[in-house]
């Protein structure tokens, strides 16, 4: 879970780079990104 991720944050840095802030795509990942760390939250309080 935790290579998991670092690969999305590594995408994230990627795309940051690559193209303009206005860009679907870019909030495509974005939107994408915090599904993942919402889940993750989420997952990691369940087990409290």
């Amino acid at each position: 879970m935790r290579r998991l991720t670092h690969l999305l944050f590594r995408v994230r840095a990627e795309s940051l780079n690559k193209e303009s802030p206005f860009s679907e795509n870019y909030f495509l990942k974005k939107h994408i990104i915090f599904y993942f760390l919402k889940k993750k939250l989420y997952y990691l309080l369940q087990r409290i």
